[in-house]
């Protein structure tokens, strides 16, 4: 074999082990109620009941027949990697945020629409500070603000005019989050080799984390079981 035929050999075993070594792991798992869940509530409406109608859903809590909880946001603490911040869309729809929890890297821009025939308002703020405060007066109406989620953290989302109505936006530095869907499930894919905390965020029963270990190719699970704070 010639010298270029071994160098190629090398090169492109080389080449593989790094492209193993990006792909890294994943994980899944399901969050769900320990002990008895708390019941689905409502919202009282006070005002625009034309268009609200006289209640909305609590979304709080949003937990399945099966005590599995939606809305739970899941993420590697102590991961280190780049993502691409993207835009997530805010609506006003039925008087209340949807969705009512995201979760974005930070640098990542908001669209906040508003689908109701209704003036609406989207007041972003993180620590008690204001990110963004717009007002939307008609319906279909749309803004766009680039690039406005610059720190990591809970952004808490309020309208002024409408008071029940509330949503989140966890922002993070890395890319390895999720939100858990109405099955209660998550995945959080291509994670680094290494060993890490894992930690799940919900509004109403707070913050729990664990240990766990990523391996490359791997394909690891964690469950959690909440209980109200």
């Amino acid at each position: 074999m010639s010298f270029f035929h071994i160098f190629a050999a090398a090169l492109l075993l080389l080449l593989s082990s790094s492209q193993a070594h990006a792909a890294g792991g994943s994980v899944s798992g399901i969050v769900t109620v320990k002990g008895t869940p708390p019941r689905a509530g409502v919202l009282q409406v006070a005002n625009n009941q034309d268009v609200c109608h006289k209640t909305v859903p609590d979304e709080t809590y949003v937990i399945s027949r099966n005590k599995e909880v939606r809305y739970s946001v899941v993420s590697i603490e102590g991961a280190s990697g780049k993502g691409s911040p993207g835009t997530l869309t805010l609506d006003n729809k039925g008087c209340c945020f949807v969705p009512h929890v995201q979760a974005a890297l930070t640098g990542s821009s908001v669209t906040v629409i508003n689908s109701d025939p209704a003036l609406h308002n989207a007041n972003l703020k993180k620590d008690g500070n204001t990110i963004i405060n717009v007002a939307l007066p008609t319906q279909g109406m749309k803004i766009t603000k680039q690039a406005v989620l610059k720190d990591a953290g809970v952004v808490e989302v309020k309208c002024g005019v409408h008071k029940w109505m509330k949503g989140y936006i966890v922002v993070f530095e890395h890319p390895y989050f999720a939100v858990t869907d109405e099955s209660g499930r998550f995945t959080i894919p291509n994670i680094p080799a290494g060993k890490y905390k894992i930690k799940v965020w919900h509004e109403g029963f707070g913050s729990q984390a664990r240990d766990i270990t990523i391996k490359d190719g791997g394909k690891s699970t964690a469950d959690f079981a909440l209980s109200k704070k």
